[in-house]
């Protein structure tokens, strides 16, 4: 790499919302399948619809916020 070009490092955050529960899967009975852990900035995604148990499957992100929480600041 020549002297008069240097890398550039470019960092992106990944913030996560889950959204509350709509009036008609409300109705409709859904459940809810994400879990929320703040502290550990993780989601936990479970499938209750399937036929055999599996387990949560875990994603992390640089911040993650449950459904209580409001858009608006």
């Amino acid at each position: 790499m020549p002297d008069d070009i240097s890398p550039t490092v470019e960092n992106v955050r990944v913030v996560v919302r889950v959204r509350p529960m709509d009036q008609r899967e409300r109705l409709d009975g859904a459940a809810g399948c994400v879990s929320v852990d703040a502290v550990h900035g993780t989601i936990a995604v479970t499938r209750s619809n399937t036929t055999s148990p599996e387990p949560p499957r875990i994603y992390a992100y640089d911040a993650v916020f449950d459904s209580d929480t409001s858009q608006v600041s």
